[in-house]
């Protein structure tokens, strides 16, 4: 496996000068990966590096990684060989974004969000991305704030980019790292008054008559519920926006019917 070791790597990737040998590989990497994890078929029980390659651009850039991963993991390689692989790569390189630019931490909140998305499981939903960011956010002895930019990332989705790929892995994500035991709801205070403003600007910019309006509201009401019950904003006595939340739940499930609004609505009757 790929650790560290920059020295035999060579920086000739079109647009990334301005970088150290590490920074460069950790964007490339951090780049391929997302193509990757977005290209895979979620529903597919099988995939080879033959469909992963084929869903990549013809970019330079691309072109490097992907022969250095076709090396790595051998092209005959099976899913789970690859699924193990990749998250070694994220692992590596979550340690060492945070080094570099913010755009470079940004493309590997990108990749995290993909990697939750394609690895998370029902059976459990607290599997190794979002603790994988726990652990990096509150005991990596440095000052990362992966919370500030998943955020971003979610403020990007917002009405009328609602639509994109990564709308609904993004909220998700979101969901998980809220449902980490032991890390208190993952969100700081200041955070979770953020997730809030955010989730109901959401839930009142997006059309009625939106043919995506219901699977997005859902998930955002799946967000203001882990909120609800799981984070800070459970244990604060100030309870933000209690009265407007359960007003727009309410509104909600009047006019579109949206069971889940009606269950968030009920909780927040209670407090």
């Amino acid at each position: 496996m790929l650790k560290h070791d920059f020295g035999d790597f060579t920086h000739d990737l079109i647009g990334m000068e301005d970088f150290s040998n590490a920074a460069a590989f950790s964007k490339t990497w951090l780049l391929v990966i997302t193509q990757i994890l977005q290209g895979i078929r979620i529903d597919s029980n099988a995939y080879s590096l033959v469909d992963i390659f084929s869903i990549m651009s013809p970019d330079d850039n691309l072109d490097v990684a992907v022969r250095r991963l076709e090396i790595e993991v051998g092209a005959d390689a099976d899913n789970s060989v690859i699924n193990q692989y990749l998250k070694h790569q994220l692992a590596v390189l979550i340690q060492s974004s945070n080094d570099y630019s913010p755009d470079i931490f940004s493309d590997t909140v990108s990749a995290l969000i993909w990697a939750n998305h394609l690895f998370r499981s029902d059976i459990c939903p607290f599997a190794e991305i979002p603790w994988m960011i726990c652990l990096y956010q509150f005991k990596s002895g440095k000052q990362t704030d992966y919370s500030e930019v998943i955020l971003h990332h979610l403020n990007e989705i917002g009405y009328p980019y609602h639509g994109s790929a990564s709308a609904l892995p993004t909220i998700q994500l979101c969901i998980d790292l809220i449902g980490v035991p032991q890390y208190d709801g993952f969100f700081y205070s200041n955070d979770i008054k953020v997730l809030v403003d955010t989730v109901m600007r959401e839930l009142q910019n997006i059309p009625d008559d939106d043919s995506l309006q219901y699977s997005v509201r859902n998930m955002y009401l799946n967000l203001l519920e882990a909120i609800v019950t799981q984070s800070a904003w459970k244990r604060s006595s100030e309870k933000y926006k209690l009265s407007e939340m359960l007003e727009e739940c309410q509104g909600i499930f009047e006019r579109i019917g949206i069971p889940k609004a009606a269950e968030v609505a009920s909780l927040l009757s209670d407090l």
